[in-house]
Protein backbone atom coordinates (compact mmCIF):
# COMPACT_ATOMS: atom_id res chain seq x y z
CA UNK A 1 0.00 0.00 0.00
CA UNK A 2 1.28 3.43 -0.90
CA UNK A 3 0.78 6.27 1.53
CA UNK A 4 1.04 10.03 1.50
CA UNK A 5 1.99 12.86 3.92
CA UNK A 6 0.42 15.03 6.47
CA UNK A 7 1.14 18.11 8.38
CA UNK A 8 -0.57 20.79 10.46
CA UNK A 9 0.46 24.09 11.92
CA UNK A 10 1.93 24.00 15.40
CA UNK A 11 -0.57 26.70 16.28
CA UNK A 12 -3.48 24.45 15.33
CA UNK A 13 -2.02 21.59 17.31
CA UNK A 14 -1.47 23.75 20.36
CA UNK A 15 -4.97 25.15 20.02
CA UNK A 16 -6.52 21.70 20.00
CA UNK A 17 -4.66 20.58 23.09
CA UNK A 18 -5.60 23.80 24.82
CA UNK A 19 -9.26 22.99 24.18
CA UNK A 20 -10.09 25.54 21.47
CA UNK A 21 -11.64 23.96 18.41
CA UNK A 22 -11.99 26.87 16.05
CA UNK A 23 -8.98 26.19 13.84
CA UNK A 24 -9.66 23.32 11.42
CA UNK A 25 -7.41 20.32 10.97
CA UNK A 26 -7.29 20.66 7.21
CA UNK A 27 -3.98 22.52 7.23
CA UNK A 28 -0.86 20.37 7.21
CA UNK A 29 0.64 19.53 10.55
CA UNK A 30 3.54 17.58 11.96
CA UNK A 31 2.37 14.15 13.02
CA UNK A 32 5.55 13.70 14.97
CA UNK A 33 4.11 16.34 17.29
CA UNK A 34 0.95 14.29 17.59
CA UNK A 35 2.82 11.18 18.61
CA UNK A 36 4.82 13.30 21.01
CA UNK A 37 1.53 14.44 22.54
CA UNK A 38 1.68 18.00 21.21
CA UNK A 39 -0.81 18.06 18.35
CA UNK A 40 -3.00 16.33 15.86
CA UNK A 41 -2.61 15.68 12.17
CA UNK A 42 -3.64 14.17 8.92
CA UNK A 43 -2.30 12.55 5.76
CA UNK A 44 -3.46 10.86 2.62
CA UNK A 45 -3.71 7.41 1.19
CA UNK A 46 -5.83 4.42 0.79
CA UNK A 47 -6.89 1.50 2.90
CA UNK A 48 -7.80 -1.25 0.55
CA UNK A 49 -8.46 -4.74 1.79
CA UNK A 50 -5.28 -6.53 0.84
CA UNK A 51 -4.51 -10.20 0.74
CA UNK A 52 -7.11 -11.76 2.98
CA UNK A 53 -6.38 -15.36 3.71
CA UNK A 54 -2.63 -14.91 3.27
CA UNK A 55 -0.13 -17.62 3.84
CA UNK A 56 -1.96 -20.20 1.75
CA UNK A 57 -0.54 -22.58 -0.77
CA UNK A 58 2.43 -24.88 -1.11
CA UNK A 59 2.02 -27.42 1.63
CA UNK A 60 1.06 -24.87 4.24
CA UNK A 61 -2.24 -26.53 4.92
CA UNK A 62 -4.09 -23.28 5.60
CA UNK A 63 -7.70 -22.84 4.65
CA UNK A 64 -8.84 -19.92 2.60
CA UNK A 65 -10.18 -16.83 4.33
CA UNK A 66 -10.55 -16.63 8.04
CA UNK A 67 -9.40 -19.03 10.71
CA UNK A 68 -6.68 -20.61 8.66
CA UNK A 69 -3.65 -22.44 9.93
CA UNK A 70 -5.21 -24.23 12.87
CA UNK A 71 -5.05 -27.94 13.47
CA UNK A 72 -3.47 -30.59 11.27
CA UNK A 73 -0.99 -29.23 8.78
CA UNK A 74 -0.46 -25.93 10.59
CA UNK A 75 2.47 -24.22 8.88
CA UNK A 76 3.89 -22.55 11.98
CA UNK A 77 6.75 -24.16 13.88
CA UNK A 78 6.26 -23.23 17.56
CA UNK A 79 9.97 -23.64 18.30
CA UNK A 80 11.05 -21.69 15.24
CA UNK A 81 13.00 -18.47 15.74
CA UNK A 82 12.47 -15.69 15.28
CA UNK A 83 9.25 -16.82 13.56
CA UNK A 84 7.55 -20.09 12.81
CA UNK A 85 8.21 -20.02 9.08
CA UNK A 86 7.26 -18.02 6.02
CA UNK A 87 9.03 -15.41 3.94
CA UNK A 88 7.76 -12.22 5.54
CA UNK A 89 6.05 -10.77 2.46
CA UNK A 90 2.45 -10.34 1.41
CA UNK A 91 1.35 -13.74 0.10
CA UNK A 92 4.12 -15.52 2.04
CA UNK A 93 4.00 -14.01 5.54
CA UNK A 94 6.02 -14.87 8.59
CA UNK A 95 4.04 -17.25 10.80
CA UNK A 96 3.38 -16.39 14.44
CA UNK A 97 2.14 -19.04 16.87
CA UNK A 98 3.89 -18.21 20.18
CA UNK A 99 4.35 -15.20 22.45
CA UNK A 100 8.07 -15.18 21.66
CA UNK A 101 7.36 -14.96 17.94
CA UNK A 102 4.91 -12.11 18.58
CA UNK A 103 7.62 -10.24 20.48
CA UNK A 104 9.95 -10.76 17.52
CA UNK A 105 7.67 -8.79 15.15
CA UNK A 106 9.63 -5.66 16.07
CA UNK A 107 12.73 -7.17 14.42
CA UNK A 108 11.05 -7.04 11.01
CA UNK A 109 8.98 -3.85 11.16
CA UNK A 110 8.14 -3.80 7.45
CA UNK A 111 7.31 -7.50 7.19
CA UNK A 112 4.05 -9.37 6.67
CA UNK A 113 2.81 -11.59 9.51
CA UNK A 114 0.06 -14.14 10.01
CA UNK A 115 -1.07 -15.50 13.37
CA UNK A 116 -1.89 -19.17 12.80
CA UNK A 117 -3.48 -20.21 16.09
CA UNK A 118 -5.12 -18.84 19.23
CA UNK A 119 -2.58 -17.42 21.69
CA UNK A 120 -2.70 -17.28 25.48
CA UNK A 121 -0.56 -14.36 26.63
CA UNK A 122 -1.69 -14.35 30.25
CA UNK A 123 1.70 -15.61 31.47
CA UNK A 124 3.79 -13.77 28.87
CA UNK A 125 5.58 -10.43 28.94
CA UNK A 126 4.74 -8.65 25.70
CA UNK A 127 6.71 -5.59 24.65
CA UNK A 128 5.03 -2.90 22.53
CA UNK A 129 6.20 -2.85 18.91
CA UNK A 130 7.74 0.64 18.55
CA UNK A 131 7.61 0.97 14.74
CA UNK A 132 5.59 -1.07 12.26
CA UNK A 133 4.87 -0.43 8.59
CA UNK A 134 4.03 -3.94 7.41
CA UNK A 135 0.97 -6.20 7.44
CA UNK A 136 -0.15 -7.88 10.65
CA UNK A 137 -2.96 -10.39 10.08
CA UNK A 138 -4.38 -11.98 13.19
CA UNK A 139 -6.06 -14.70 11.13
CA UNK A 140 -9.24 -14.08 13.18
CA UNK A 141 -7.66 -16.07 16.00
CA UNK A 142 -8.21 -15.12 19.63
CA UNK A 143 -5.24 -13.57 21.40
CA UNK A 144 -6.11 -13.66 25.08
CA UNK A 145 -4.63 -11.95 28.11
CA UNK A 146 -2.52 -9.21 26.52
CA UNK A 147 -1.10 -7.02 29.30
CA UNK A 148 0.87 -3.83 28.68
CA UNK A 149 2.04 -1.37 31.31
CA UNK A 150 3.92 1.79 30.40
CA UNK A 151 4.52 5.28 31.71
CA UNK A 152 4.40 6.90 28.24
CA UNK A 153 2.69 6.08 24.95
CA UNK A 154 1.52 2.50 25.20
CA UNK A 155 -0.17 0.11 22.74
CA UNK A 156 0.58 -3.17 21.02
CA UNK A 157 1.85 -1.07 18.07
CA UNK A 158 3.16 2.47 18.60
CA UNK A 159 4.12 4.14 15.30
CA UNK A 160 2.18 2.42 12.49
CA UNK A 161 3.11 4.53 9.48
CA UNK A 162 1.82 2.69 6.41
CA UNK A 163 0.72 -0.39 8.38
CA UNK A 164 -2.18 -2.75 7.80
CA UNK A 165 -3.56 -4.39 10.94
CA UNK A 166 -6.44 -6.78 10.36
CA UNK A 167 -8.43 -9.75 11.63
CA UNK A 168 -7.25 -9.30 15.20
CA UNK A 169 -9.24 -10.44 18.24
CA UNK A 170 -7.83 -9.39 21.61
CA UNK A 171 -9.70 -10.63 24.66
CA UNK A 172 -9.22 -9.88 28.37
CA UNK A 173 -6.70 -7.15 27.66
CA UNK A 174 -5.28 -5.00 30.44
CA UNK A 175 -3.44 -1.96 29.12
CA UNK A 176 -2.12 0.91 31.25
CA UNK A 177 -0.24 3.84 29.76
CA UNK A 178 0.50 7.52 29.87
CA UNK A 179 -0.39 10.18 27.30
CA UNK A 180 -1.25 8.77 23.87
CA UNK A 181 -2.23 5.21 24.74
CA UNK A 182 -4.55 2.64 23.18
CA UNK A 183 -4.92 -1.11 23.01
CA UNK A 184 -4.02 -1.62 19.34
CA UNK A 185 -2.06 1.37 17.99
CA UNK A 186 -1.06 4.94 18.77
CA UNK A 187 -0.85 6.33 15.22
CA UNK A 188 1.63 7.36 12.57
CA UNK A 189 4.37 9.97 12.41
CA UNK A 190 4.93 9.59 8.66
CA UNK A 191 3.01 10.19 5.47
CA UNK A 192 1.62 6.72 4.77
CA UNK A 193 -1.99 6.02 5.76
CA UNK A 194 -2.99 3.18 8.01
CA UNK A 195 -5.63 0.49 7.52
CA UNK A 196 -7.16 -1.10 10.62
CA UNK A 197 -9.95 -3.55 9.90
CA UNK A 198 -11.74 -6.43 11.56
CA UNK A 199 -10.09 -5.66 14.89
CA UNK A 200 -12.00 -6.43 18.07
CA UNK A 201 -11.02 -5.84 21.69
CA UNK A 202 -12.43 -6.70 25.10
CA UNK A 203 -10.95 -5.69 28.44
CA UNK A 204 -9.67 -2.58 30.18
CA UNK A 205 -7.63 0.47 29.21
CA UNK A 206 -6.31 2.86 31.86
CA UNK A 207 -4.48 6.10 31.15
CA UNK A 208 -2.67 8.60 33.31
CA UNK A 209 -2.10 11.40 30.81
CA UNK A 210 -5.12 11.66 28.52
CA UNK A 211 -5.35 11.13 24.75
CA UNK A 212 -6.71 7.60 25.07
CA UNK A 213 -8.60 5.37 22.65
CA UNK A 214 -9.87 1.83 22.65
CA UNK A 215 -8.44 0.99 19.23
CA UNK A 216 -6.15 3.76 17.87
CA UNK A 217 -5.29 7.21 19.21
CA UNK A 218 -4.93 9.23 15.99
CA UNK A 219 -6.68 8.69 12.68
CA UNK A 220 -5.16 11.00 10.10
CA UNK A 221 -6.26 11.86 6.57
CA UNK A 222 -6.39 8.70 4.47
CA UNK A 223 -6.48 6.41 7.49
CA UNK A 224 -9.30 3.87 7.48
CA UNK A 225 -10.62 2.16 10.61
CA UNK A 226 -13.46 -0.22 9.79
CA UNK A 227 -15.28 -3.18 11.30
CA UNK A 228 -13.87 -2.59 14.77
CA UNK A 229 -15.20 -2.92 18.30
CA UNK A 230 -14.25 -2.32 21.90
CA UNK A 231 -16.12 -3.94 24.78
CA UNK A 232 -15.02 -3.05 28.27
CA UNK A 233 -13.86 -0.14 30.39
CA UNK A 234 -11.72 2.92 29.70
CA UNK A 235 -10.50 4.90 32.71
CA UNK A 236 -8.74 8.22 32.30
CA UNK A 237 -6.92 9.54 35.35
CA UNK A 238 -4.93 12.29 33.64
CA UNK A 239 -5.24 14.77 30.78
CA UNK A 240 -8.12 15.44 28.40
CA UNK A 241 -9.34 13.59 25.30
CA UNK A 242 -10.80 10.07 25.37
CA UNK A 243 -12.38 8.22 22.43
CA UNK A 244 -14.00 4.82 22.70
CA UNK A 245 -12.59 3.77 19.31
CA UNK A 246 -10.35 6.62 18.05
CA UNK A 247 -9.27 9.76 19.90
CA UNK A 248 -8.68 12.12 16.95
CA UNK A 249 -10.27 11.64 13.54
CA UNK A 250 -8.84 14.23 11.15
CA UNK A 251 -10.36 15.45 7.90
CA UNK A 252 -10.13 12.72 5.28
CA UNK A 253 -10.08 9.88 7.81
CA UNK A 254 -12.95 7.40 8.13
CA UNK A 255 -14.28 5.20 10.90
CA UNK A 256 -17.00 2.81 9.78
CA UNK A 257 -18.88 -0.18 11.17
CA UNK A 258 -17.70 0.55 14.70
CA UNK A 259 -19.15 -0.61 18.02
CA UNK A 260 -18.34 0.48 21.56
CA UNK A 261 -20.00 -1.31 24.47
CA UNK A 262 -18.93 -0.33 27.97
CA UNK A 263 -18.01 2.56 30.24
CA UNK A 264 -15.72 5.55 30.08
CA UNK A 265 -14.71 7.21 33.33
CA UNK A 266 -12.65 10.39 33.19
CA UNK A 267 -11.40 13.06 35.54
CA UNK A 268 -10.85 15.48 32.67
CA UNK A 269 -12.89 16.92 29.81
CA UNK A 270 -13.81 15.68 26.32
CA UNK A 271 -14.88 12.08 26.00
CA UNK A 272 -16.78 10.46 23.14
CA UNK A 273 -18.21 6.97 22.85
CA UNK A 274 -16.69 6.52 19.37
CA UNK A 275 -14.45 9.56 18.72
CA UNK A 276 -13.22 12.38 20.92
CA UNK A 277 -12.54 15.15 18.35
CA UNK A 278 -13.48 14.59 14.71
CA UNK A 279 -13.37 16.39 11.40
CA UNK A 280 -13.56 13.21 9.35
CA UNK A 281 -16.43 10.79 8.78
CA UNK A 282 -18.15 8.24 11.00
CA UNK A 283 -20.39 5.77 9.22
CA UNK A 284 -22.50 3.08 10.86
CA UNK A 285 -21.45 3.35 14.49
CA UNK A 286 -23.04 2.10 17.70
CA UNK A 287 -22.22 3.27 21.22
CA UNK A 288 -23.86 1.54 24.14
CA UNK A 289 -21.96 3.58 26.64
CA UNK A 290 -21.93 5.23 30.03
CA UNK A 291 -19.63 8.26 30.39
CA UNK A 292 -19.12 9.82 33.81
CA UNK A 293 -16.80 12.25 35.54
CA UNK A 294 -16.46 15.73 37.03
CA UNK A 295 -15.78 17.22 33.61
CA UNK A 296 -17.39 18.63 30.46
CA UNK A 297 -18.07 17.72 26.84
CA UNK A 298 -19.30 14.14 26.92
CA UNK A 299 -20.96 12.83 23.75
CA UNK A 300 -22.27 9.43 22.73
CA UNK A 301 -20.55 9.54 19.34
CA UNK A 302 -18.16 12.49 19.66
CA UNK A 303 -17.11 15.06 22.22
CA UNK A 304 -16.24 17.71 19.63
CA UNK A 305 -16.90 18.01 15.90
CA UNK A 306 -15.06 20.47 13.65
CA UNK A 307 -16.16 21.97 10.34
CA UNK A 308 -16.76 19.21 7.81
CA UNK A 309 -17.47 16.43 10.28
CA UNK A 310 -20.02 13.91 9.05
CA UNK A 311 -21.97 11.31 11.02
CA UNK A 312 -24.12 8.85 9.08
CA UNK A 313 -26.21 6.01 10.55
CA UNK A 314 -25.30 6.32 14.22
CA UNK A 315 -26.96 4.89 17.32
CA UNK A 316 -26.39 5.77 20.96
CA UNK A 317 -27.97 4.04 23.92
CA UNK A 318 -26.47 5.21 27.15
CA UNK A 319 -26.07 7.53 30.09
CA UNK A 320 -23.94 10.67 30.37
CA UNK A 321 -23.21 12.49 33.61
CA UNK A 322 -20.87 15.50 33.72
CA UNK A 323 -20.72 19.22 34.34
CA UNK A 324 -21.65 20.92 31.04
CA UNK A 325 -22.00 20.31 27.31
CA UNK A 326 -23.34 16.80 27.81
CA UNK A 327 -25.18 15.25 24.85
CA UNK A 328 -26.45 12.03 23.33
CA UNK A 329 -24.65 12.32 19.98
CA UNK A 330 -22.23 15.29 19.83
CA UNK A 331 -21.34 17.30 22.92
CA UNK A 332 -20.03 20.35 21.05
CA UNK A 333 -20.37 21.13 17.35
CA UNK A 334 -17.54 23.63 16.91
CA UNK A 335 -18.07 23.79 13.14
CA UNK A 336 -20.53 22.76 10.43
CA UNK A 337 -21.55 19.17 11.17
CA UNK A 338 -23.96 16.86 9.38
CA UNK A 339 -25.83 14.07 11.13
CA UNK A 340 -27.83 11.83 8.82
CA UNK A 341 -29.99 9.04 10.22
CA UNK A 342 -29.21 8.96 13.90
CA UNK A 343 -30.90 7.71 17.06
CA UNK A 344 -30.19 8.88 20.60
CA UNK A 345 -31.66 7.05 23.58
CA UNK A 346 -29.65 8.77 26.27
CA UNK A 347 -30.06 9.81 29.88
CA UNK A 348 -28.45 13.24 30.24
CA UNK A 349 -27.17 14.91 33.41
CA UNK A 350 -25.32 18.23 33.19
CA UNK A 351 -24.71 19.60 36.67
CA UNK A 352 -23.89 23.14 35.46
CA UNK A 353 -25.39 23.94 32.05
CA UNK A 354 -25.95 22.73 28.46
CA UNK A 355 -27.46 19.28 28.16
CA UNK A 356 -29.16 17.94 25.04
CA UNK A 357 -30.25 14.61 23.58
CA UNK A 358 -28.44 15.44 20.30
CA UNK A 359 -25.95 18.35 20.62
CA UNK A 360 -25.40 20.45 23.74
CA UNK A 361 -23.35 23.34 22.36
CA UNK A 362 -23.12 24.76 18.84
CA UNK A 363 -26.54 23.42 17.90
CA UNK A 364 -26.86 25.87 15.02
CA UNK A 365 -23.83 24.25 13.39
CA UNK A 366 -25.66 20.94 13.07
CA UNK A 367 -27.65 19.91 10.02
CA UNK A 368 -29.77 16.98 11.18
CA UNK A 369 -31.65 14.73 8.78
CA UNK A 370 -33.77 11.83 10.05
CA UNK A 371 -32.38 12.19 13.57
CA UNK A 372 -34.57 10.82 16.35
CA UNK A 373 -34.32 10.78 20.12
CA UNK A 374 -36.17 9.34 23.09
CA UNK A 375 -37.83 12.34 24.69
CA UNK A 376 -38.96 10.43 27.75
CA UNK A 377 -35.60 9.51 29.26
CA UNK A 378 -34.05 11.26 32.25
CA UNK A 379 -32.91 14.81 31.53
CA UNK A 380 -31.38 16.96 34.27
CA UNK A 381 -29.58 20.28 33.81
CA UNK A 382 -28.33 22.40 36.73
CA UNK A 383 -30.38 20.31 39.12
CA UNK A 384 -33.63 20.83 37.22
CA UNK A 385 -35.27 17.70 35.85
CA UNK A 386 -37.36 17.94 32.71
CA UNK A 387 -37.34 20.63 30.06
CA UNK A 388 -36.79 20.13 26.34
CA UNK A 389 -34.45 17.18 25.69
CA UNK A 390 -33.23 18.66 22.37
CA UNK A 391 -33.37 21.98 20.54
CA UNK A 392 -31.41 20.83 17.48
CA UNK A 393 -33.33 21.82 14.37
CA UNK A 394 -35.17 18.98 12.59
CA UNK A 395 -34.40 16.47 15.35
CA UNK A 396 -37.57 14.58 16.28
CA UNK A 397 -38.37 13.51 19.83
CA UNK A 398 -40.54 10.46 20.38
CA UNK A 399 -41.96 8.74 23.42
CA UNK A 400 -40.20 5.49 24.24
CA UNK A 401 -42.99 3.22 22.90
CA UNK A 402 -43.01 5.12 19.59
CA UNK A 403 -39.24 5.01 19.17
CA UNK A 404 -39.53 1.26 19.75
CA UNK A 405 -42.39 0.73 17.28
CA UNK A 406 -41.25 -0.45 13.85
CA UNK A 407 -44.47 0.83 12.28
CA UNK A 408 -44.12 4.47 13.38
CA UNK A 409 -43.71 6.67 10.29
CA UNK A 410 -40.83 8.68 11.75
CA UNK A 411 -38.69 5.54 11.71
CA UNK A 412 -39.19 4.85 8.00
CA UNK A 413 -35.89 6.50 6.91
CA UNK A 414 -34.04 3.92 9.03
CA UNK A 415 -34.23 1.23 6.40
CA UNK A 416 -32.71 -2.15 5.75
CA UNK A 417 -30.09 -3.43 5.26
CA UNK A 418 -28.30 -0.83 7.44
CA UNK A 419 -30.95 -0.58 10.13
CA UNK A 420 -33.00 -3.27 11.87
CA UNK A 421 -36.40 -2.29 13.24
CA UNK A 422 -38.06 -4.56 15.80
CA UNK A 423 -41.10 -3.54 17.76
CA UNK A 424 -40.29 -3.51 21.45
CA UNK A 425 -36.66 -2.46 20.96
CA UNK A 426 -34.83 0.68 19.90
CA UNK A 427 -33.72 0.77 16.24
CA UNK A 428 -30.48 -1.15 15.79
CA UNK A 429 -27.68 -1.15 13.26
CA UNK A 430 -27.16 -4.47 11.48
CA UNK A 431 -23.39 -4.22 11.88
CA UNK A 432 -23.67 -4.70 15.64
CA UNK A 433 -24.96 -8.26 15.24
CA UNK A 434 -22.44 -8.91 12.49
CA UNK A 435 -19.32 -8.24 14.58
CA UNK A 436 -17.81 -10.69 17.12
CA UNK A 437 -18.99 -10.21 20.69
CA UNK A 438 -15.82 -11.80 22.18
CA UNK A 439 -17.87 -13.53 24.87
Amino acid sequence: MKRAKLSLSVGAAACMLAGCAAEPLTAPFDVGDVLAGEGEGEGEGEGEDEGEGEGEGEGEGEGEGEGEGEGEGEPCDPVGTPFGGGGGVDGDPFFVCTAAQLNAVSTAPDGAFLVTRDLDLSESLITPIPVFSGIFDGGSHVIDGLSLNGAGSTALFINVDGATIRRLQLTNVNVTGGTLSAVVAVGRSGTNPVLVEDVHVSGTLTGTGGQLAGIMVTGLSGDIVRRVSFRGTITNNGGEFVGGIVRLLASGAVVSDAVFVGTISTTRSKAGGIIETMQGSVERAVARVTITGPANRFGGIAAVTLAGASLTDVLVVGSFDGTERIAGLVAEAAGATTITRGVSAATITASVVDGDAITAFGRNNVVATSVLYDAALGFTVAGVTGGTPSTVGNAVGLATPDLQDADVAALSPLGAPVWVLTTGSYPALAVEADLPTLD
